[in-house]
């Protein structure tokens, strides 16, 4: 995933960061380095567009958004006008990552998307059940952390991971995946840690979106 810093005519907050591309394997750090490095301060915009990519590294991503104080919002960014256009999406393990944000708003010809996550470790039996039973724990926690409703977690377990559930706008409020006109989120400090202690065992990291989505394998709501 790439980051870049930009003040666009129409970004909503005094400064912007722009997130687009797929989710890596070391996307977190990455993003730590991206703030150390430009020093940009709390109040900030996330603007994601990405079709998603590493499931643990997403939660992380999210994270770090949230510790950092920022907002999060989808949109493409035109980076030769030096304007956001119509038509982001922010899919897969880029929904987690957009979840931290503090504020979050899907303006309208945006939309998010969720499925469910791929199993890339070997051999799947036993371990494999174990493993997909502790991260489906550690991304309800994350859920409740950023103050999500669970039932998005069941909305993308029904939804085989080579198609995209695309949340209806009725779907994106009653999931609390936006917030309210004014309305921020808050989190515990039993709950973050919960999230924490799932990524450090690894259950998350094991069981990675490393697989982008075709975007021609849909279904769904069809956002907004």
């Amino acid at each position: 995933m790439r980051f870049y810093r930009t003040i666009a005519p129409d970004c909503d907050r005094a400064e912007c960061i722009v997130a687009s591309g797929v989710i890596g394997p070391d996307t977190a750090r990455e993003f730590r380095a991206f703030l150390k490095r430009e020093a940009i301060l709390p109040g900030a915009s996330v603007v994601f567009d990405s079709k998603g990519g590493n499931l643990a590294q997403g939660l992380k991503l999210g994270l770090h958004i949230r510790r950092a104080g920022f907002s999060t919002t989808i949109q493409r960014y035109d980076q030769s006008r030096g304007v956001f256009v119509r038509g982001g999406e922010c899919a897969s393990a880029c929904a987690y990552a957009f979840l931290g944000g503090t504020r979050r708003t899907v303006p309208a010809g945006s939309r998010v998307g969720v499925h469910q996550f791929s199993i890339t470790t070997t051999p799947i039996a036993w371990n494999g059940a174990s493993e997909i039973q502790t991260t489906t724990a550690t991304v309800i926690s994350y859920l409740n952390l950023v103050g999500a409703s669970p039932q998005l977690a069941a909305s993308a377990l029904k939804t085989p991971p080579d198609r995209v559930l695309w949340l209806s706008a009725r779907e994106l409020s009653r999931l609390h995946v936006v917030t309210g006109e004014g309305e921020t989120t808050a989190a515990s400090r039993r709950l973050k840690g919960d999230v924490r202690d799932g990524l450090r065992s690894g259950s998350a990291g094991a069981l990675a979106e490393e697989h982008v989505y075709a975007s021609t394998a849909s279904s769904g709501g069809g956002g907004r």
